[in-house]
């Protein structure tokens, strides 16, 4: 477990503070726990999934441990119950007592109010009597929206978001560098200016199987796709209506994206040798944490694309790929026409 403390004063008092005509703190669980342990648990409700394990040896004494839903704070101050967060605010008391050996503590977030990032992509604020810190939790688990972690002290807790990447662009990677992936496979992210799509910044995804080396054309600021080519069959399929990626799914149900295209052979010729037509489809998401050996990746940006061709030279077909990234990583694995290949230098 890992922390990042603040020394910042918290202007709010742990202890029960309800004012006698307002809002009152609402106890949740209560339980007495002594130097043999125990355990405190809330099975209903918003904190549902909240539990303390406290092991044998942890309390010299017996203690009255509660969990408290603290009341709303009056207006205009600041309090860590209304910090934006997937997960609600709970007071675990009394702030004053500490473990001789680590409590587990378990508390619950909603994920569907993760947006922007990956759903696992959370840590905990926890809020101590002069100051607070993040704990990143060693459990996390996505799916049913829970994290465990362990803990010396009582006091105020909350999942909340995680560190996020700054743009879009910091799920790539290292511009240049090519990852190993399974089979043999390669994926390398670089800057490939097309003289047939001018008005592009384009960054090329370079697949490469060991025999055969193939790739498709983002726009680096807008990520539009423009272009997919066959490297070493010395051809380029330019997109006359580029394709918009950063289209969220599954909240977007856009239609695929049906154009006419430009057939470049070899690659580096201005004049088509053939036109065709192509129809596009690409979305873009966040998925569940993924684990590479004993790294787990819990901010990871899938994006997917889908391309249907007609063309006189290869006649029809099609070619589904869909790519993962960790910000700071780049790819961790891609998937092309069904087949996982997983980065092997994790």
């Amino acid at each position: 477990m890992s922390r990042a403390c603040l020394a910042i004063p918290v202007l709010v008092l742990l202890a029960a503070c309800s004012r006698a005509d307002g809002p009152r703190d609402e106890v949740l669980a209560a339980a007495t726990i002594g130097p043999a342990g125990g355990q405190l648990e809330i099975t209903e409700g918003l904190y549902a999934g909240t539990r303390l394990v406290v092991p044998g040896g942890a309390l010299a004494r017996a203690e009255r441990i509660t969990m408290v839903k603290p009341a709303p704070p009056p207006a205009n101050s600041y309090a860590p119950a209304v910090v934006s967060g997937p997960g609600p605010y709970l007071r675990v008391d009394p702030p004053e007592v500490g473990f001789a050996v680590p409590a587990s503590l378990r508390l619950p977030y909603l994920v569907p109010s993760v947006q922007g990032y990956g759903s696992g992509n959370v840590r905990v604020l926890h809020v101590a009597a002069a100051q607070h810190h993040y704990i990143e939790p060693p459990v996390v688990d996505a799916v049913a929206g829970r994290v465990e972690f362990p803990t010396n002290a009582l006091g105020g807790y909350q999942v909340v978001p995680g560190v996020r990447a700054a743009t879009i662009g910091d799920y790539l990677g290292a511009l240049g560098a090519t990852v190993p992936l399974e089979g043999g496979w390669s994926f390398t992210y670089e800057q490939q200016l097309l003289a047939q799509q001018p008005s592009f910044v384009s960054m090329q995804w370079r697949i490469d199987t060991g025999s055969f080396a193939e790739a498709v054309y983002l726009d680096a600021v807008t990520w539009r796709c423009a272009a997919r080519a066959a490297l070493s069959a010395d051809w380029l399929e330019v997109w006359d209506t580029p394709l918009d990626v950063l289209l969220l799914e599954p909240y977007v149900t856009t239609p695929p994206v049906e154009t006419t295209t430009r057939i470049h052979s070899p690659i580096a010729s201005a004049v088509p040798a053939h036109t065709g037509r192509a129809t596009l489809l690409a979305r873009f998401g966040y998925e569940l944490p993924l684990r590479f050996g004993a790294r787990e990746f819990r901010d990871v940006l899938r994006v997917r694309l889908l391309v249907a061709w007609e063309r006189p030279d290869l006649g029809t077909g099609s070619r589904e790929q869909t790519f993962w990234f960790a910000p700071g990583v780049g790819l961790l694995q891609l998937r092309q026409d069904g087949l996982i290949r997983q980065r092997t230098d994790l």
